[in-house]
């Protein structure tokens, strides 16, 4: 039997396909997490190489997980059930093959960035609701395969997002074409980031604007979301990524110069072969080249936004879009 109150969001991007089940709550809380789980479907991945075509293999592989996830939901008994998009459908010209694979009544919502980025903010500002009080500022770093948004706005109730930044160039999966072109190794993270700065000076007066001003009253938390955030938070602390949990992630502060380490880490390990490729997996880190390219984009907004370090969020997208649609809160900046 189905419930009202109880909904389930299957998050389909460009890395990874997640869900959460939710149940609605009474303020402050305003919703009860009933399950979360994600995995790996690579929509995004070779995109450009492949015309702005989502291979076929990555389509089926995506399918299964959203036909998986769709079971596990059902078992909830969920009044709802929303399938949303976001970048990586943006972008590809074949979205109606994966519309195709779909169960029949499922409809695939395809975000708006405006909405993607007010929907990581209300999960953040949910996050946080014990951590940063009503008219609280918040300053939002979504960091994705397929696109990165920084959006800034109000804890409240509702939380008030405010004004956004979306760069569609700066995902790991299109920083990584950027990485393998370069012949020469050793020059690759030079011009990795010469790319970036060149793209983030496309936004400087956008992201200028969404600096926290130095006189601005009331408390301000700089936070993350993305396993680039997450997963170095976690090594900072633990020195493995072993036993990652998002609940235990969420909260951990790393510091700009703390961040630089484990970027200097990573390539280190990235250059030295056998002994390298050994050294991460006792670490536990399965992608550390996308984790590089990440700390790329993520260290160069920190410096444009005049922060010493950002806190880890363990709440991405889909938690605010459930927050969003239990209690009524428009998607909007």
């Amino acid at each position: 039997m189905s419930t009202a109150s109880r909904l389930a969001v299957v998050e389909v991007g460009s890395k990874g396909i997640r869900l959460v089940i939710a149940e609605q709550r009474g303020p402050p809380e305003g919703m009860k997490v009933l399950r979360s789980l994600g995995d790996r479907g690579l929509l995004g991945e070779g995109l450009e190489q492949n015309q702005g075509r989502i291979r076929r293999g990555n389509i089926e592989r995506s399918l299964a997980l959203v036909r998986k996830f769709l079971g596990i939901a059902e078992s909830f008994g969920p009044g709802r059930v929303e399938l949303v998009g976001t970048e990586v459908f943006r972008r590809a010209v074949n979205v109606d093959a994966f519309r195709a694979g779909l169960p029949r009544g499922l409809t695939l919502r395809v975000l708006q960035p405006e909405e993607e980025a007010a929907g990581s903010f209300l999960a953040a500002c949910w996050g946080f609701r014990d951590a940063l009080p009503k008219d609280g500022r918040l300053v939002l770093i979504d960091l994705g395969g397929g696109s990165t948004e920084v959006v800034a706005g109000v804890q409240g109730a509702p939380p008030r997002p405010q004004s956004a930044v979306s760069m569609p160039g700066l995902g790991t999966l299109d920083l990584a074409s950027v990485w393998r072109r370069c012949s020469v190794p050793a020059r690759r993270d030079e011009e990795l980031r010469e790319y970036v700065e060149a793209k983030l000076a496309h936004h400087e007066e956008a992201l200028a604007c969404l600096r926290p001003a130095s006189d601005d009253a009331g408390p301000l938390l700089v936070a993350g979301v993305g396993s680039t955030v997450t997963d170095s938070a976690w090594l900072l602390k633990h020195n493995t990524r072993k036993q990652f949990r998002s609940d235990d992630v969420h909260g951990l502060r790393a510091g700009v110069a703390d961040l630089e380490g484990v970027g200097r880490n990573l390539l280190a390990a990235l250059h030295a072969g056998a002994v390298g490729r050994e050294t991460l997996e006792e670490m536990g880190i399965e992608d550390a080249e996308g984790h590089q390219l990440g700390l790329s984009v993520l260290l160069a907004l920190l410096r444009r936004l005049d922060a010493p370090a950002i806190t880890a969020c363990g709440y991405g997208l889909r938690f605010g879009l459930a927050y969003s649609l239990l209690n009524d809160i428009p998607l909007t900046l």
